[in-house]
């Protein structure tokens, strides 16, 4: 019985641990994409602003 309880738990947390990587890659990606987005957005507002100068 306590083989089963170990081989479950260590289950979970190979399971919890691919998941939090896979989250963390998207999370990570997500932010790349965010501040590449504002980035861009900042760029463009600057260039707008000096063209109507």
């Amino acid at each position: 019985m306590g083989a089963i309880v170990v081989a479950i738990v260590v289950g979970l947390i190979a399971v919890g641990l691919v998941f939090g990587i896979i989250a963390l890659g998207a999370l990570m990606l997500g932010a790349l994409k965010a501040v590449n987005a504002a980035h861009e957005g900042r760029s463009w507002y600057v260039n707008r602003r000096h063209h109507k100068v």
